[in-house]
């Protein structure tokens, strides 16, 4: 198991709570926690769990911060996360680290447990940003890169393999649409979402994409399911080595009002609004993509 857990509390946090929650106008658990909500209260640790099949806790490792810190320098504008580990214990995620002009920015991190290190996933200098999100037991990493100009950070997904330090960030639907990688199973298939619509908008709908790294397809999976379907796919957040897709959808339903009754115009015709829900999408063997 992946994540983070606190570690200390800053000394500065107590402080606050020990002057200032002193029980007399709000309980003392409702003033620590306006205090965790303004900042931060705790230093966290990325961490990866070994577990049993009964979910008990065998050990636990500690993972440092991508940067060194100095002790006069509080710890609590930075940060590392591990977001998925794999079978032999080799997570990733994303942290601070410095560049070469020594500035601070978010990269994808790779956190080995053998010996307990955390290091940078792919050059610093390369993009303005990064997150890595999954990993497979090749030791392929997805997530997505982020390039900043025109106000704003832009992602493109990436590929990178550990074997060969090679990054690939795939073609998307255009050139200039937004795109993120969330999984990748045992077998090569990425999943995730990009931007779809092209328009001059600041704001541009996306759909889940599936993107083979052994024969480079890519693929709208709206394209892969029924002609016709009541089905939007817009999200696409994990994928298993059956090829099943966990996704979110859009569908378009009768509206309703507060009383669960269904509303209609003055033609009589009901009144309709999109909702989104989940969706598991599984695989049809041998079959065949339709054209709509």
């Amino acid at each position: 198991v992946a994540g983070y857990s606190s570690t200390s509390m800053f000394d500065s946090a107590l402080s606050a709570i020990e002057s200032d929650c002193i029980s007399e106008t709000e309980p003392l658990l409702v003033c620590v926690w306006g205090k965790q909500q303004a900042s931060a209260l705790y230093a966290t640790s990325p961490y990866i769990w070994q577990v049993d099949s009964s979910g008990n806790v065998l050990s636990s490792t500690e993972f440092g911060l991508g940067l060194t810190v100095d002790d006069s320098t509080s710890t609590s504008s930075y940060t590392a996360v591990i977001s998925a580990v794999n079978d032999e214990g080799i997570g990733v995620g994303y942290g601070h680290v410095y560049n070469s002009n020594e500035s601070v920015r978010i990269q994808p991190l790779v956190f080995v447990r053998s010996d307990k290190s955390t290091e940078s996933l792919i050059d610093n200098d390369l993009y303005d940003a990064g997150y890595a999100s999954d990993i497979n037991n090749s030791n392929v990493v997805v997530g997505k890169v982020q390039t900043y100009y025109d106000g704003t950070y832009n992602d493109e997904f990436f590929v990178y393999d550990m074997a060969t330090e090679e990054l690939q960030t795939p073609d998307t639907f255009y050139t200039s649409a937004e795109s993120s990688a969330n999984a990748i199973n045992d077998l090569g298939k990425v999943i995730g979402e990009a931007e779809y619509e092209v328009t001059t908008d600041t704001v541009r709908r996306k759909h889940g994409f599936i993107y083979d790294i052994n024969t480079k397809e890519f693929f709208d999976i709206n394209d892969l399911v029924e002609c016709n379907s009541e089905f939007e796919i817009v999200e696409m957040k994990d994928i298993n080595n059956s090829n099943q897709i966990a996704a979110t959808a859009l569908k378009t339903i009768d509206e309703r009002d507060s009383l669960g009754e269904v509303k209609y115009d003055t033609y009589g015709e009901p009144y309709k609004e999109q909702v989104t829900v989940s969706v598991l999408l599984t695989p049809i063997e041998s079959g065949e993509i339709e054209n709509c």
